[in-house]
């Protein structure tokens, strides 16, 4: 719900949003933030994630406006992963949750500038990736090299999930999505990209 809010927030600000999306944010924004304020005030934890995430989300629009560089942006959504997934945790698994976290964040961050290639540099929005190399035709060329990064992610997600073995649960919740939907959303996205430059 906090990503939500977040996310319709990052849209009400960008410029590019349609006027159909600007009304439905306008209508579903308020009443968002009516229920993220009852749930935190019946949890000071949840007003504390909340606020932490409002503080991420909002240091990566700052960033965005700064002109940042991809690992700057990375780091920004890393931080806001971090304390979702490490959210009422303690101890060792604590710190194991948020290193998974935080390299989700890098990875899906990474992943969505560059399916949103395209769309960025038709409309001139901030793309990280094409600042750092100046063009579309460039940015794709070295997807091979982004693809590299992603999977280094992977390696650092599936070595802190190796801690976690002792814990079915979490265990099996994290391998799901490390395993399962990371990897599917990076093959719909990348592999046809990369088969349309060959």
């Amino acid at each position: 719900m906090f990503l939500t809010y977040e996310k319709m927030q990052d849209d009400s600000l960008d410029r590019d949003t349609s006027f159909g999306r600007r009304c439905l944010i306008a209508l579903w924004l308020p009443l968002l933030k009516i229920a993220c304020r009852r749930v935190t005030r019946k949890n000071k934890e949840l007003e504390s994630l909340f606020s932490s995430v409002s503080v991420s989300m909002e240091e990566g629009r700052r960033l965005e406006k700064s002109g940042a560089s991809l690992d700057e942006m990375c780091a920004s959504f890393a931080n806001c992963l971090s304390d979702i997934f490490s959210f009422g945790i303690e101890g060792d698994k604590k710190r194991i949750l948020s290193s998974i976290g935080s390299f989700i964040g890098r990875y899906i961050y990474t992943l969505d500038a560059m399916d949103d290639l395209e769309s960025d540099d038709k409309k001139g929005a901030f793309n990280p990736i094409l600042l750092r190399y100046g063009s579309l035709a460039k940015s794709k060329s070295h997807f091979e090299e982004l693809d590299l990064v992603l999977s280094y992610y992977v390696s650092q997600m599936k070595l802190a999930l190796d801690l976690l073995e002792g814990d079915e649960n979490l265990f099996a919740i994290c391998d799901n999505i490390i395993c399962q939907g990371l990897s599917q959303s990076a093959g719909k996205i990348i592999k046809p990209k990369m088969e349309n430059e060959e």
